[in-house]
């Protein structure tokens, strides 16, 4: 009687499937076997052929290992064992998934241009080509200024910033799986621009010519004409309570 000692087969994922094992043994046999997962599979006790009893899913059980045995009908039966692998093969039937459905990230308007300024997650249960993530930007207009890793998603800034002309940026990530056809999901990237020291206060005026008369001197119109430069145009920081200071300066 021909037996093999091993046998390794693949099947499908997600898929009703068979695998003759009847071709490594000969004559008149009766198969029959020990399988760590026994509802997993059917063997065909006359044929040899090992049946999927159900779907399989790879990324809950990717491999079983059992034993088969054949028996001969002599009067007095001989028995050959073989071990058996069955390894599930992968199907693209996960989605690649974000770790959040919204990003929030901060960059201050000085960052240098190619710094990493968020670092988004994903994931994909599939593996090998299925398993393989690519990330993009679908907001076109964008693409100038915010550039994506394709492979790691990592966002940086790729030109300077300027939170008095825009204080905050919103955008949609994409990442595709290398499956045929592929799968993707999004997420929402929002990017608020913080603000850093970089306007001077400005005076309305160049400079500014007041007669005080000497009786006049006293602490509350010294007071009030501190108060009137006050009053001049100054362009201030945003989200800063900023202290401004006024000296008199003797030009004579």
């Amino acid at each position: 009687m021909q037996y093999c000692t091993h046998m390794c087969q693949l099947v499908k994922e997600n898929l009703y499937d068979s695998v003759n094992l009847s071709t490594c043994l000969a004559g008149e046999i009766q198969y029959y076997m020990d399988l760590d997962e026994d509802t997993a599979f059917i063997l065909n006790p006359t044929t040899g052929l090992l049946l999927t009893n159900r779907s399989l899913d790879r990324e809950q059980q990717s491999v079983y290992h059992g034993t088969v045995y054949a028996t001969d009908k002599a009067s007095l039966p001989l028995t050959a064992t073989a071990l058996l692998l069955i390894m599930v093969t992968d199907q693209n039937d996960n989605d690649p998934i974000l770790s959040k459905p919204i990003y929030y990230g901060a960059a201050l308007e000085t960052a240098v241009i190619g710094s990493t300024i968020l670092k988004p997650k994903a994931t994909d249960l599939d593996v090998h080509q299925n398993g393989h993530m690519t990330f993009t930007v679908l907001t076109p207009d964008l693409q100038d200024t915010f550039e994506v890793n394709s492979n790691t998603g990592y966002v940086s800034l790729k030109q300077e910033l300027d939170r008095e002309a825009l204080e905050s940026y919103s955008f949609v990530l994409k990442v595709t799986d290398g499956g045929t056809p592929s799968r993707y999901s999004t997420a929402q990237v929002i990017i608020t621009v913080l603000d850093s020291n970089d306007n001077s206060p400005v005076f309305e005026e160049e400079s500014y010519s007041f007669q005080v008369k000497q009786k006049n001197l006293i602490r509350n119109k010294t007071l009030s004409l501190l108060g009137n430069m006050r009053g001049g145009k100054v362009k201030q920081e945003k989200e800063r309570l900023l202290v401004i200071l006024y000296m008199f300066k003797d030009t004579s």
